[in-house]
């Protein structure tokens, strides 16, 4: 049995092996993707703070200005809630725009794909794919991968276990002389230590794809996940209605930050505020509005939603380590590597036990 499953531990590596270092390599570089992409063009990507930001109404009045002229409708804003950092805002011809907040001048125009973030983005989601249903496909290779990691992890553990009786010596260190022995030591060490983060990332990251990572948190909180409703039949209006649907949709949830705006794009959708709300790991509250009139049509407080709800939420800021400050992110760039390791390390002595001479 043992040595069946060492014989799959090598086979499931070196199947998925690629992509695992694409996966791993990219989500570590993810972890400090939009500060690199920030150093690498810091006047596109960063203002001269001042003292107060334009009134996001003026700044959507600007905005669709701009968008006229070039005949194309705003999509998405992202707001920043640093002073120093642009916005950004998503086109309907693909380009984002990234917006000064205190003067509303568009400081750069580019497609997805021509940046360094999005383009390291692209390999992690759907390995560089860009067009359905290919992109698809991507995303289902990128989730067996990692449920292949997963099985990895677990058949370690399992031969970390056998024989029992020594299992807990074998995680003391210990000064080796050769390079083999070393390897062997540290990828058994930091296997058994990280398996249960490593097993929740990848889990996290496989619940952007496949449901059944949905149908677990309802399982282990005993509650649903709440999935708000998308409004329609709302009147579209100009750049003056959304400026009063912002002041209304702030009124509606007072202690909200204003995180994101999708528009309408047709004359059957509503005009949608994504907000953190104190209680949120991440913005998942919404206000939807009447692009007509601006008047409020629903409101939803994710803070006060179901456990299930909160747990499936917190999946995007666990898997990017993105939760706890600088020092978890900084372990999070660690872990995201470690599968790297755990590849290369394996198969180097694999094959160092398979070409003793030549070792």
């Amino acid at each position: 049995m043992r040595k069946r499953l060492k014989q799959w531990h090598i086979l499931l590596s070196i199947s998925v092996g690629a992509v695992l270092l694409l996966q791993s390599i990219s989500g570590a570089v993810l972890t400090f993707g939009k500060e690199i992409q920030r150093s690498i063009s810091p006047a596109n990507w960063t203002v001269s703070a001042e003292h107060n930001k334009a009134d996001v109404g003026y700044l959507l009045e600007q905005l669709q200005l701009q968008a006229d002229r070039n005949n194309v409708k705003v999509s998405r804003l992202y707001l920043e809630t640093q002073p120093h950092l642009a916005w950004r805002a998503l086109m309907s011809n693909g380009e984002q725009w990234n917006i000064n907040p205190y003067t509303g001048e568009i400081i750069d125009r580019f497609r997805s794909g021509d940046d360094f973030y999005s383009v390291v983005l692209q390999i992690h989601r759907w390995l560089l794919v860009s067009d359905e249903p290919a992109r698809r496909w991507a995303r289902h290779v990128t989730s067996v991968t990692a449920s292949a990691l997963i099985i990895q992890v677990f058949i370690g553990l399992f031969l970390w276990l056998k024989p029992a009786k020594s299992a807990m010596k074998r995680l003391r260190f210990k000064r080796h002389k050769t390079a083999k022995a070393r390897l062997t030591q540290w990828h058994l060490m930091l296997g058994v230590y990280t398996a249960p983060l490593i097993i929740l990332v990848a889990v996290c990251g496989i619940g952007f794809n496949w449901p059944w990572v949905g149908k677990l948190a309802e399982w282990s909180t005993a509650s649903v996940i709440e999935r708000p409703a998308k409004h329609r039949f709302a009147a579209v209006g100009g750049a003056q209605a959304w400026s009063e649907a912002i002041r209304n949709g702030q009124q509606a949830l007072p202690q909200g930050q204003l995180y994101r705006i999708y528009f309408p794009q047709q004359e059957n959708q509503a005009l949608s505020l994504r907000y953190k709300m104190p209680g949120e790991s991440y913005p998942y509250s919404f206000v939807w509005l009447d692009g007509g009139s601006g008047d409020v049509i629903d409101v939803y407080d994710a803070s006060l939603a179901t456990s299930a709800t909160q747990l499936w939420n917190f999946k995007y800021v666990f898997h990017t380590g993105n939760f706890a400050g600088l020092a978890v992110r900084m372990m999070w760039l660690l872990l995201s590597l470690l599968p790297s390791f755990f590849l290369l390390s394996g198969m180097w002595v694999w094959w160092a036990k398979k070409n003793p001479s030549r070792h």
